[in-house]
């Protein structure tokens, strides 16, 4: 027989851990067996008749056992009383699964995730045929750690792309016809210059990404300028009521909050005829803003993706656009006149905001259409008791679309973390209960098509059998100086909070090995809402987790931010051995592990339901609507006090045997996002209802009202509050397991 370990609290580790296998704690300690001589005292032919004639009777108190245990499980009226599923095939105890996930996490290892680096850095510098080349390499990655199953899906999208002979234009004319600006994009732009030593100390040298936005249609289109804020609605209807008319005009927007579909589908629905995307530097981090040659850059931009304030009966209809520099967009706002935009619509660049422009704008895209192949990589891990749920692991498979961004990081990342759950699977012949599935997505810098594609085939699927989607583009982002230490940074859905703290207290913490995360660092766990980030486009695929969280899926990411001082101009955490990627790797490993193995998903129903009371309490503070907000909270005690039944509940079930009525406490665990998902109303803060802001607001309600005061039409908002009422029943219902 083998002797069972226990498991510590959490181990000590080194950022240059081997990857030795030998180097693992083993769950059980082989014991040593003695060999003796014997002398054979019974022939061949007797011998076999001994085990013949003990295989038959093993098989007929085989039958008769089972014949006798379910007579006991029968009750008078042949119903059977009793009926457990569960049992795991590994034969682990709870303390042998902990020691598994515990020898996943640690044999995470950086010298493995800087072999894996330069070699797929090796795929990033082919060019045209990267993306094929980086799937490919993928793909065998995942066949050669021995993964149950490993496939590339290919989707074929329609995009557009600049005419090489016929570059996109912008012109800015007086009324007088006097040019007073004339640029032609894609000339003249310095490269982003990316230097990597490759063998022989050859360098290369990676291209600079096209100054265009994917995805927006061709046109010569010409009118006034005019500044739009974010261009989200209530933007435009700020920009109205000041007296300034949209419609035929030109916007200049800045880029984030909303996609950049969103924004050109907005256009278009106001009227406007084009619009021009500028990154402002309010909107950007210091470490980006003090760039020499960022005030010059033009982006690229993807207007690809799902566009929530799509005309409900047609196609998104949008508008010709182009991405402009810094330079440029302070150029275009000192021409503009009165009136001066709202305070809040300040940025960062040296001039004054005002809104109405006085020159015209004449924009020519001659965008060509094109069909682009998107490759998703899947590796699949079996699970062995609930094969048909699975927790969802993703990252992005881009190039280094913009010099330091550090995003392939995530690619890294899955590879490592497919490695060493595929490792100590074989090794200590330990069964996951669920399944796992790795999905390295294609098409990234196409406003995530590889994800979007992949979800109108199987939006369904996802629906009903993913527990939850982990984002594996891990980062280590600079902040200003004065942040003196490391700070780590989750962002999760807020059913995983309690999964969160404490996985926070097992991983150690990167710099000081004998403490934990928890017990050193500054940990910000931020509850997820969707948030355009300005750079997203062309900067990772950080905002792809709202497609997940549009369906009802817990969505889990996390990341370090670090002095700026300690990045010494590395995004990739090469100086510091990896270490700080390697501890927010582990804490989703171990995040990912308790979602596969745990017999009741570890979901924190009370913290959930308490967040939307304690949001519900800060809403009602808003000027004019707390009346209507206490039927709400109403209901929503309701809901308290239902979930904490609930808990308490879960705990009656015991941890020995999982009983079938396990399967419908999951079932309800994972409905509860999708209870608060409300596809009834178009909105640009995302699809969930119970997003909350800063202030603890719920922020669709906030935004709404908002709207509502500006348009002076309450019906949008009354509709909005009976769905929410309406989610609260269902979600009380789902409760109670009725």
């Amino acid at each position: 027989m083998a002797t069972p370990k226990s498991p510590a609290k959490f181990r000590s580790w080194s950022s240059m851990d081997s990857i030795d296998p030998a180097d693992i704690r083993r769950l059980y300690d082989p014991e040593s067996s003695t060999k003796s001589s014997s002398v054979r005292c019974v022939s061949t032919w007797m011998f076999s008749l001994l085990i013949l004639g003990s295989t038959v009777l093993f098989l007929i108190g085989l039958l008769v056992g089972y014949y006798v245990k379910e007579s006991q499980n029968l009750d008078t009226d042949g119903t059977i009383a009793h009926c457990f599923y569960g049992e795991r095939s590994d034969g682990f105890s709870q303390e042998q699964v902990e020691s598994a996930h515990e020898n996943v996490m640690y044999l995470l290892s950086s010298e493995s995730i800087k072999t894996l680096k330069r070699e797929f850095s090796v795929h990033q510098n082919q060019d045209t045929e990267w993306d094929e080349n980086s799937a490919n390499f993928v793909k065998s990655e995942f066949t050669k750690y021995g993964l149950d199953k490993v496939s590339t899906e290919e989707y074929d999208v329609v995009v557009t792309s600049p005419n090489p002979v016929q570059p996109n234009r912008l012109e800015v004319i007086t009324s007088a016809g006097q040019v007073k600006l004339n640029l032609t994009f894609g000339i003249g732009q310095k490269p982003n210059v990316n230097r990597r030593k490759r063998a022989g100390n050859e360098e290369t040298t990676s291209h600079p990404v096209q100054p265009y936005v994917a995805f927006a249609p061709s046109g010569n289109v010409q009118g006034y300028n005019e500044y739009g804020h974010y261009g989200r609605t209530v933007d435009l209807v700020q920009v109205n009521n000041s007296g300034v008319i949209v419609k035929d005009k030109i916007l200049l927007l800045r880029l984030g909050q909303i996609t950049v579909a969103e924004k050109l589908s907005l256009a278009a629905q106001w009227g406007a005829v084009g619009v021009l995307l500028y990154l402002d530097p309010a909107d950007l981090t210091e470490a980006r803003v003090v760039s020499p040659d960022l005030h010059k850059f033009v982006p690229y931009a993807s207007a690809g993706g799902k566009v929530n304030t799509a005309n409900p009966y047609g196609g998104a209809v949008m508008v010709p656009a182009q991405t402009v520099s810094m330079e440029t967009a302070t150029f275009l706002l000192n021409s503009m006149t009165v009136p001066s935009a709202p305070v809040s619509w300040l940025g960062g660049l040296n001039t004054t905001y005002t809104l109405q422009g006085q020159y015209i704008v004449r924009l020519i895209i001659n965008n060509i259409k094109k069909v682009e192949t998107v490759r998703n990589v899947v590796g699949v891990i079996e699970g062995d008791i609930e094969g048909d749920r699975n927790v969802m692991v993703g990252a992005s498979r881009t190039g280094d679309m913009e010099a330091g961004s550090g995003v392939s990081m995530g690619t890294i990342n899955l590879l490592e973390l497919a490695r060493s759950v595929a490792s100590i699977r074989r090794l200590e012949k330990w069964l996951p209960r669920r399944g796992m599935k790795f999905y390295s997505w294609g098409g990234t810098k196409y406003s995530h098509a590889g994800i979007e594609e992949f979800l109108k085939v199987n939006g369904i699927l996802v629906q009903t059998k993913v527990v939850t989607y982990v984002d594996l583009d891990l980062y280590t982002r600079p902040r200003s100086d004065s942040l003196r230490t490391p700070s780590m940074d989750i962002t999760s859905s807020r059913l995983l909070s309690h999964l969160v703290d404490k996985v926070a207290s097992i991983v150690p913490d990167a710099a000081m090995s004998e403490l934990s995360i928890r017990d050193s660092l500054s940990l910000n766990v931020n509850h997820y809402r969707k948030e355009v980030s300005p750079t997203g486009d062309f900067h990772g695929n950080k905002d792809s987790l709202y497609r997940f969280q549009e369906l009802g899926i817990p969505v889990f990411e996390a990341g370090f931010d670090l002095p700026t001082f300690m990045m010494n101009k590395s995004l990739h955490d090469k100086d510091h051995h990896y270490r700080y990627h390697l501890a927010a790797a582990r804490v989703m490993a171990l995040v990912i592990l308790n979602l596969v193995d745990d017999n009741i998903l570890p979901l924190d129903v009370s913290g959930l339901t308490t967040s939307i009371d304690e949001a519900l309490i800060q809403t009602a503070d808003i000027q004019g609507i707390n009346e209507l907000i206490d039927t709400l909270r109403t209901t929503s005690d309701v809901l308290v006090t239902t979930a904490n039944a609930f808990v308490v509940y879960i705990e009656s079930l015991g941890s020995s045997k999982v009983p079938l009525e396990a399967r419908r406490v999951n079932d309800a665990l994972m409905m509860l996002e999708k209870v608060f998902v409300s596809p009834l109303i178009n909105r640009n803060s995302g699809s969930v209802l119970y997003e909350t802001d800063g202030e603890g607001r719920l922020t669709v309600i906030k935004e709404m009202v908002q709207l509502s005061t500006l348009t002076n039409d309450w019906s949008s908002f009354h509709c909005l509050l009976d769905t929410f009422s309406d989610a609260l029943k269902q979600s009380i219902s789902v409760l109670q397991l009725s």
